[in-house]
């Protein structure tokens, strides 16, 4: 029985407290539901002000959304707001049917006790002025009798340059009682177009300014430039067509270090962007600057940031002296004095080899073969394995020669490229048919995928089967006995891929980075011989035709090494 008692007591006790709260609750929803408006409504009036730079087109599409918003009868925007002048303008002003204002008066209106009481009290009143049914108007005007105004609801608009605006609205057929819902929305948008007039108004006079020292500038031989805060062109004299080559028009509005050399482009964009995070006031630097044949022209510039009175950097002023001859000339002494010592190792270097390595090569290798043919007397199996030996150590030792000849030519930049239309296809068949006799001999199973039809190309035949006998030879090394090596050849977009994929230790991740820099050989690599050199010599060939190389590999799966060059001229 005690049980029921309590049972029946909690449930009268919440029959209570839920006729307390729904009231509440009602309330809390409708909070809701204004607030979203009220979202709704600035994200409306938001995307009105970003569509356009143009305050003309602007401001009577806007005025066409706040009367909507508002229902009200007139929406207008007076300027200045300022109690202490004589007369004041509205420039934009939208009036529903029957409510017109009589031609003229909307243009210039003196401003009288009236006006300039309703400026001030807008200027000193940090909400909106609302005038209506609980609060009427507290004078009487011609004005007032003029437009009809039975309610309004106004207050400023205050961008950061010039002076400031008055928005209002007007109920002309009834006394209107402005919530503070509708009032608060109403500051809100206000606040949101001084932004934008902020924004517009700094545009426009930084557009007369401009004009203002067209002319000055004109006349200068440097090349004045303005950057804005998007590191984009605003501002060229037209000294930058004679230094450049390009016309004005076309570099206007587009990224300044697009114009700058590939290799300064980087450090100019540090450059200029510690100017606009205030890190440095000015910065001092060189740069090389594209001209239309391709040819590039030395400036000599000198940026400094250009801010607001508040300190907010809007962009960069800069001048561009052109410094060409002089680097030029600082450019051929040094290249003169790089190419003649470079000339004096090179020939030591060449000489060396020559002497040292290929003479003694080629009587080894001349021999063997003499020994292979039988001129000294048939083998017996043993003896011709021992010369299959010989020849091998030979090829490696011309391969090492090569490699070292050809880093000396990449390295002193007298390597070049004959590059021609071929079939691909032909060139990796040909390749795998030489080193089958060591495939065999390796007992590798080696299979070839997608060289059956032609791959037309454009390569330098003998460089890319330089890359490709690189790659298969150290395949074949790392590959143990009853492994599989995969050649393989496809068309990708525009291009040609090939993989060499074999089955063999694989690499851990950590050796990855080294594989294609100048002597950067593994621990396995370096016990089976070789220069290092290998891999790097290839990625500068595979470069050169303007293609990419690289390797996919995980330590005990194989690995597949990879390279790319264009199925066209570039």
């Amino acid at each position: 029985m005690g049980k029921r008692n309590d049972t029946w007591a909690a449930r009268e006790l919440f029959s209570e407290a839920q006729g307390e709260l729904d009231p509440w609750a009602g309330r809390s929803l409708q909070s809701l539901q204004e607030e979203l408006h009220r979202i709704e409504c600035l994200n409306r009036v938001s995307e009105l002000l970003e569509q356009t730079l143009d305050l003309d087109m602007m401001l009577p599409r806007l005025l066409q959304l706040l009367q909507d918003i508002f229902e009200s009868d007139r929406t207008w925007l007076l300027y200045p707001c300022d109690p202490e002048i004589d007369a004041f303008k509205v420039p934009f002003l939208l009036t529903r049917p029957g409510f017109e204002i009589p031609s003229g008066e909307q243009h210039e209106i003196s401003l009288g006790a009236s006006g300039a009481a309703m400026m001030r009290e807008a200027l000193e009143t940090p909400t909106p002025v609302a005038h209506g049914r609980n609060n009427p108007v507290p004078w009487q005007s011609e004005m007032v009798s003029l437009f009809q105004i039975r309610s309004q609801l106004y207050t400023p608009i205050r961008p950061r340059l010039g002076k400031p605006w008055l928005l209002g609205l007007h109920q002309c057929t009834y006394d209107r009682n402005w919530t503070p819902q509708e009032q608060r929305l109403f500051r809100d948008i206000a606040a949101r177009m001084g932004e934008t007039f902020s924004n517009l108004l700094y545009h426009q006079e930084l557009k007369r300014s401009e004009e203002k020292y067209r002319q000055v500038i004109e006349s200068l031989k440097e090349v004045i430039v303005q950057i804005d805060a998007e590191g984009r062109l605003r501002f060229l004299n037209s000294a930058w067509s004679d230094f450049t080559g390009l016309p004005v028009a076309e570099a206007l509005g587009t990224p300044f270090t697009r114009h700058l050399h590939a290799k300064d482009r980087p450090r100019v964009r540090r450059r200029l962007q510690q100017l606009l995070t205030q890190k440095t006031e000015t910065t001092h630097f060189e740069a090389r600057f594209c001209l239309p044949d391709g040819s590039y022209r030395w400036g000599e510039v000198l940026a400094q940031r250009v801010q607001e009175k508040e300190g907010a950097p809007v962009g960069i002023s800069a001048t561009v002296i052109d410094i060409s001859e002089r680097k030029q000339a600082e450019e051929a002494r040094a290249e003169a004095q790089a190419a003649k010592e470079l000339d004096r190792l090179k020939t030591n270097f060449v000489n060396a080899v020559s002497h040292d390595l290929r003479t003694p090569l080629t009587s080894i290798k001349g021999y063997a073969e003499f020994l292979s043919e039988g001129i000294a007397g048939m083998l017996v199996p043993e003896q011709q394995g021992f010369v299959r030996q010989i020849e091998r150590g030979v090829h490696r030792l011309e391969h090492l020669v090569n490699d070292l000849l050809d880093f000396a030519r990449l390295d002193a930049g007298t390597f070049s490229l004959r590059v021609e239309e071929a079939d691909f296809a032909l060139k990796v068949r040909h390749i795998a048919e030489s080193f089958r006799p060591l495939i065999e001999d390796s007992a590798i199973h080696l299979i070839l995928e997608g060289v059956d039809e032609p791959l037309p190309a454009c390569m330098d035949r003998q460089r890319i089967g330089q890359v490709l006998s690189n790659l298969i030879q150290n395949a074949i090394t790392f590959t143990p006995a009853g492994g599989t090596l995969r050649l393989r050849a496809l068309r990708v977009g525009d291009g040609i891929r090939c993989e060499v994929i074999d089955s063999g230790e694989g690499i851990a991740a950590k050796d990855l980075a080294k594989l294609f820099t100048r002597f950067g050989q593994l621990d396995s690599g370096r016990a089976k011989g070789g220069t290092g050199l290998g891999l790097s010599i290839s990625k500068s060939l595979i470069e050169a035709h303007g293609g990419s190389i690289g390797v996919v590999s995980e330590l005990g799966r194989g690995s597949t090494f990879w390279f790319t060059i264009p199925a066209r001229e570039v």
